[in-house]
């Protein structure tokens, strides 16, 4: 049976972060110029998955750990899903509570029906009708 390699993921609040574990250089080698490579850890769309041990204490040990990104742990995909949820997701949660707002606050003022319908024939208590109104004597 072949072993899965256990991968770690890392979220960062900037979509394309880019740190560098060792830097690249340049040095002279029998009169020509060498570049010597180094290594980096790119971050894509906010997400970096590894399974290369190096890295991953690379990435724990950083000093922007915890700030700038944050290791994932297996319980919080969650998490994760909530965080990439989509605009059109979010605009139908907020329209639905906007729209159990409108309906309890029509509720408090009295008006227990939906939008248009009737009001009661009684009318609001506490107004006075014209007819009752005294009318200057001048």
């Amino acid at each position: 049976m072949a072993t899965k390699k256990q991968t770690t993921q890392y979220i960062s609040k900037y979509l394309n972060l880019k740190l560098v574990n060792k830097a690249s250089y340049s040095k002279e080698v029998d009169g020509r110029v060498v570049v010597v490579s180094g290594s980096s850890v790119q971050f894509e769309n906010g997400v970096y998955e590894t399974d290369n041990k190096d890295e991953i204490a690379f990435l724990d040990n950083h000093p922007n750990c915890g700030n700038v990104f944050i290791k994932v742990e297996k319980n919080a995909a969650k998490e994760k899903a909530k965080m990439l949820e989509t605009l059109e997701e979010r605009e139908a949660k907020v329209k639905a509570k906007e729209e159990a707002i409108a309906k309890k606050e029509m509720k408090l003022k009295g008006q227990g029906k939906e939008e248009g319908a009737k009001a009661s024939a009684k009318g609001i208590r506490g107004t006075k009708s014209t007819k009752e109104t005294k009318k200057p004597k001048f």
